[in-house]
């Protein structure tokens, strides 16, 4: 063995600063700047618990960014350590690829009871965008026609970073470069939420033979970038356009899904009474500790593509439904759906919301908006001077990097003297997002409330300045 190598137990050994330089030598580079940049160079992790991430410093974290939306339950959430204890115990086989699978088969039973209509067979996958690929993979071969095809995007959507999701994105530039899946000539963007513009593209591409050549529309029920929400109805709109003129509506569920939205629905296209023909869920589906995703569709449309056996495994995923990523799936799913659980959660979103709107009336000099619903809010700020430097900039890059400086600034200061950790996207770096875990309680509500009123009566002025003075040998890479 390679002595310069280590094991598992040496790990909380090594010092701080080695980590650092692994990570930037043999990681990402310029991320660990952005790292350095926001503090996160001290967010040296001892261990976490529910909400909280606990530092070899000492320090305790409220998190406020759930991974991202991977912890639903919080970190190492008791039922999700139970199912696991259950498969070791059990010796659970994990990968079986011949004869049917009891747990997967029971995973896609579950999720059948807990969607609607006729969504009842399911597609595993390892991630989102992996979920997005089954999706598109599945409308594409049930199309007969061969006509070339159409796919529609809306502005701002994402929808993962693999080549084939990828030509679903839209947003921060995460496509630019590549040669992505689909060919951009195939992909159709509309306006957010513009449904006359969906209308109008359905009548372009429709022929004499009352025919067209649209597969699918794929939709974030809530933009997970920006945090965009839909006109009243939209939804149900779309899908009754769709289902007239055989057009595919696939709902991506993945961030905001599995209770995050409130209303106290499981997922967001609750709301109303569309019923779309493929919904993808990912994140929370693992508990926060596995990495799984689902696509999940009709007996009918999955048997058009796959329904013969030579096309039933034309789609398949080395990961896919490991024993106790479905395991862990099954308890999760049982949790997060009970109605109380979900009572519970619109309960503390109502009361997170009311808080940040009079928040922003108190402070309608440095916030321009409240976005998102359920436990996926976010703040809009005004940053002054750099808001004024970004909106007269001619240049995309200067205005993302001038509004970029001033969530930075927030971010920090939140990090290094409140021990709250918040994110925010690229994308629209305006926003502050806010993505506890659902498990967070209205005390905790209240210390990150405590610490944002602190940053605001103080002015943002001051912390900007003393982020740029601070930080402005980093700012200059």
């Amino acid at each position: 063995m390679n002595n310069n190598m280590y094991k598992l137990e040496d790990i909380s050994s090594i010092s701080t600063s080695e980590i650092l330089d692994m990570y930037s030598n043999h990681i990402n580079p310029a991320l660990m700047n952005i790292f350095k940049l926001l503090g996160f160079k001290d967010l040296d992790v001892s261990h976490a618990n529910g909400m909280y991430i606990y530092l070899n410093s000492g320090r305790k974290i409220l998190d406020m960014t759930s991974g991202l939306g991977v912890l639903a339950l919080g970190h190492n959430h008791p039922v999700v350590i139970e199912a696991e204890k259950f498969c070791h115990n059990n010796e659970v086989i994990d990968m079986q690829k011949l004869g049917p699978n009891r747990l997967q088969s029971v995973l896609a039973h579950n999720l059948s009871q807990l969607l609607p209509g006729d969504l009842n067979i399911t597609t595993l996958s390892v991630s989102g965008a992996e979920a997005n690929e089954a999706a598109i993979k599945l409308v594409t071969k049930s199309q007969k026609d061969k006509r070339k095809k159409f796919m529609i995007r809306m502005e701002g959507a994402y929808h993962g970073k693999t080549h084939g999701a990828l030509s679903l994105t839209d947003s921060e530039g995460f496509g630019d470069g590549f040669l992505v899946g689909i060919p951009k000539e195939n992909i159709v963007t509309i306006p957010h939420g513009d449904l006359i513009a969906f209308k109008k593209t359905i009548s372009d591409h429709t022929f004499p033979d009352k025919k067209n050549d649209i597969i699918a529309i794929f939709i974030e029920p809530m933009g997970g970038q920006d945090l965009q929400t839909l006109p009243e109805g939209f939804l149900t709109e779309v899908c009754e356009l769709s289902k007239d003129n055989k057009i595919y509506t696939v709902f991506d569920e993945i961030k905001v899904g599995l209770g995050r939205s409130g209303n106290g629905n499981l997922f967001y296209f609750e709301k109303e009474k569309a019923i779309p023909d493929v919904v993808t869920i990912s994140k929370a589906l693992g508990g926060g500790k596995r990495a799984i995703g689902a696509m999940v569709t009709s007996n009918e449309l999955f048997k058009r593509a796959y329904g013969t056996r030579d096309s039933c495994a034309l789609h398949s995923s080395t990961f896919s439904g490991i024993g106790e990523s479905c395991a862990v799936a099954i308890e999760t799913l049982n949790y997060i759906s009970d109605k109380n659980f979900l009572k519970g959660v619109d309960e503390k979103a109502i009361f997170f919301k009311n808080e940040l709107v009079s928040l922003q009336k108190k402070y309608p000099k440095y916030i321009k908006s409240i976005k998102g619903e359920g436990l996926f809010l976010g703040i809009e700020f005004d940053f002054g001077w750099i808001s004024k430097v970004a909106s007269l900039s001619k240049s995309k890059k200067i205005s993302k990097i001038a509004n970029g400086v001033g969530i930075a600034a927030i971010v920090r200061r939140l990090f290094k003297e409140h021990n709250v950790l918040c994110h925010f996207s690229g994308s629209n770096p305006c926003v502050l997002h806010l993505m506890p875990p659902l498990i967070i309680s209205e005390s905790e509500i209240k210390v990150f409330l405590k610490a944002i009123n602190s940053i605001l009566d103080e002015g943002f002025e001051s912390t900007l300045i003393s982020f740029i003075s601070g930080n402005f040998k980093d700012l200059r890479h």
